[in-house]
């Protein structure tokens, strides 16, 4: 939820002195969270820019020569025990050894969405345009095929200009990020929300408070200044962790603010 991405989680249980990988990278940004045992990690100073899971762009792609190479030097090495937690970004080189007769981590990876896969939402769509149903000219019919493509290109930027692409695909970005979550409907008062707190604004206007967001403009009752200081310097928080921290403020408050600040796109209902 804090990530706003897609988030997977892998279990990794090995035994002394047994390495189970070589120095690699991965496709995704790594957090490690180290549960039992020890384990010594070493981080390189290589990294490969903008790595994806595809061909070409994966570890997989390339040969051990290459991989060893392309690490270059060891930047750090930290040993980790229960309760530690390691952070790495997608495309660095590492690799990890057991120190202990039993070893347990868990390594969450987040997927962040791309311009690739905007790319593929959006030719996805593409069969709605009639323009893109017809077939090509034959290859050798230059003059004929060079004039299609160029119809072609023309209508894609026509179709990419229109208002609502970005909006769609936002909606989309948000479905897959979150995909994961349970659909069971929980009592308001167990709510989570994801601050979106970007080019927020909190500023007096008499009485009240008026907040300014991207998506438009909401007066709150003065007084509650602390509240929406205490919301935007959260990245996601709970219900019950607002009405807690703000024990004086009565629940109906509580919830026409959560609202007001929702509608806006303050916070996002998770």
């Amino acid at each position: 939820m804090a990530t706003g991405c897609r988030v997977s989680c892998n279990v990794y249980c090995s035994q002394g002195e047994h390495q189970a990988f070589p120095s690699h990278f991965d496709t995704m940004d790594v957090f490690a969270i180290h549960i039992e045992g020890n384990k010594t990690w070493r981080i390189y100073e290589g990294r490969f820019d903008g790595p994806l899971e595809r061909p070409g762009f994966n570890h997989p792609s390339f040969t051990p020569d290459y991989h060893e190479k392309a690490k270059g030097k060891l930047a750090m090495e930290v040993e980790l025990k229960p309760g530690d937690l390691l952070y790495f970004p997608k495309g660095l080189y590492h690799d990890a050894l057991s120190s202990s007769d039993n070893c347990l981590h868990l390594s969450y990876g987040t997927t962040q969405t791309t311009g690739i896969d905007f790319l593929r939402w959006f030719a996805e769509g593409l069969d709605q345009a009639p323009l893109f149903r017809k077939p090509m000219p034959p290859h050798d019919a230059v003059a004929a095929h060079d004039a299609h493509i160029k119809a072609l290109r023309e209508n894609l930027l026509e179709i990419l200009q229109q208002g609502d692409v970005a909006s769609q695909f936002r909606e989309e970005q948000r479905n897959k990020a979150f995909a994961m979550l349970t659909s069971v409907a929980v009592p308001a008062s167990l709510s989570r929300y994801r601050v979106c707190g970007r080019g927020v604004r909190a500023v007096r206007r008499g009485s009240e408070w008026r907040v300014t967001a991207p998506q438009g403009n909401c007066n709150m009752p003065e007084g509650t200044e602390g509240m929406i200081e205490w919301m935007l310097a959260r990245d996601y928080f709970a219900h019950q962790e607002l009405a807690a921290e703000f024990s004086g403020v009565d629940e109906q408050t509580i919830l026409d603010i959560l609202q007001s600040l929702s509608s806006v796109g303050v916070l996002e209902a998770l």
